[in-house]
């Protein structure tokens, strides 16, 4: 019986990970096909945002462990990763510059 919960916990744990995957693999995915712009990025990652705390579905889909919050929450990481990459090269940039 004990392994069962223990199988039980391991699968939760995988889905998990597979979906907060699933949304970073998409994100960085959407951060190639438009090349990067740090806008295009900024604009997605408000949207996502905003939808992530939408008090339509903060009971629902995104309820905290929830599959769409999950996904959700791994596409605005890799996103806030994305602007944080681009603010580190511009900031090389600046100071090889000045």
């Amino acid at each position: 019986m004990n392994q069962t919960i223990q199988l039980t916990e391991a699968q939760k744990l995988i889905r998990r990970e597979r979906l907060t995957a699933g949304g970073r693999q998409e994100a960085w995915t959407f951060v190639v096909q438009c090349n990067w712009d740090f806008f295009a990025i900024e604009e997605k990652l408000a949207e996502k945002e905003a939808h992530r705390i939408d008090p339509d579905f903060t009971n629902g889909s995104m309820k905290m462990g929830a599959s769409p919050r999950l996904f959700i929450d791994g596409y605005i990481s890799a996103l806030q990763e994305a602007v944080k990459i681009i603010n580190a090269q511009q900031q090389d940039h600046v100071s090889a510059i000045g």
